[in-house]
């Protein structure tokens, strides 16, 4: 009995290349790539993927092994892409992260979008109301809006 092993070289090649890829993007993803989580779980989670992936892109890495030099390039290759695609991922997380912090601004810039700046501008000078009154909220004013905010009662009638 003989067993061929020819392929071997052109197998391992493609581990390495794939490796190279899958090994930069899991160092630099968020939450996995943290300096929290240790090394050898991010490795064995590097070859997890690596394994699940090789047989879908084997066939893509077409190399020359008499040669040395073409196989540097790609691998140097390999590990950019894989840091571009880590470093993209780490860039979106932290992209959300700052979303989801500034969520609470949002009805602040709502009410902002909504305001009339030409009615916040007169109410600073002398609390303008839409008809042209100029009212102070003293309690000797009469309008109808200061009696009601002066009372408490402030539902039904805008200042």
């Amino acid at each position: 009995m003989r067993v061929d092993i020819s392929f071997l070289p052109a197998l391992a090649t493609a581990f390495l290349l794939t490796f190279a890829r899958v090994g930069a993007m899991v160092m630099l993803l968020p939450g996995v790539g943290e300096l929290s989580v240790p090394s050898r779980v991010r490795l064995t989670i590097a070859l997890v993927l690596t394994a699940i992936l090789l047989p879908a892109h084997q066939k893509a890495y077409v190399v020359d092994l008499k040669t040395f030099g073409p196989v540097l390039v790609l691998l140097f290759q390999e590990l950019v892409v894989g840091a571009v695609l880590g470093l993209t991922a780490r860039l979106a997380s932290r992209a959300r992260r700052i979303v989801t912090a500034d969520a609470p601004d949002a009805g602040l810039l709502y009410w902002l979008a909504t305001v009339d700046p030409a009615w916040i501008a007169a109410s600073a000078a002398g609390d303008r109301r839409d008809d042209g009154h100029f009212c102070r909220l003293s309690p000797g004013c009469s309008c109808r809006s200061c009696t009601r905010r002066l009372s408490g009662n402030t539902h039904g009638g805008r200042l």
